[in-house]
């Protein structure tokens, strides 16, 4: 960036998975309530990231998949987050955020997806649950990879 040049800056994530669980409500100690889930997104074989990552370590990664933590503190978003069934594919756009709390150890602290918003996105047949970066076919989009890049 050249003299007098601003960044704008972005915080926007979009995951494209399946719900690996039944989402749970919790109320914390401050009163506030919020719904979890966690959202699998297998892994492309072919990126440039994990094969850079591999030779950079020597080793070939036997991870196949990311799981990603999903909260929702609107109401809107926790209702469907609620309302969601295992194995189903979503699409969920927001933020990451990192969250601590104090523990009897100490202080912890976790990245998160902040949700702003989330849909169910219907899938052909044929897709099975872990499809080791071969090409899903969803609604109409063809994608290598979660975020279609």
């Amino acid at each position: 960036m050249g003299a007098g040049e601003s960044a704008e800056y972005v915080n926007e994530v979009r995951v494209l998975g399946r719900v690996s669980a039944a989402a749970r409500e919790r109320t914390l100690p401050s009163g506030d309530t919020l719904v979890t889930v966690r959202v699998v997104v297998p892994r492309p074989a072919a990126s440039p990231v994990h094969r850079r990552a591999a030779a950079m370590s020597r080793a070939t990664s036997r991870v196949t998949v990311d799981t990603f933590e999903c909260v929702a503190w609107g109401r809107r978003a926790q209702i469907t987050l609620l309302s969601l069934r295992p194995d189903e594919h979503v699409m969920v756009q927001g933020a990451l955020r990192r969250r601590f709390w104090r523990t009897g150890a100490g202080v912890s602290s976790m990245v998160e997806i902040d949700v702003v918003r989330v849909r169910r996105v219907p899938v052909r047949r044929g897709v099975g649950r872990q499809n080791s970066g071969r090409q899903i076919s969803v609604a109409g989009q063809r994608s290598s990879s979660p975020s279609g890049q």
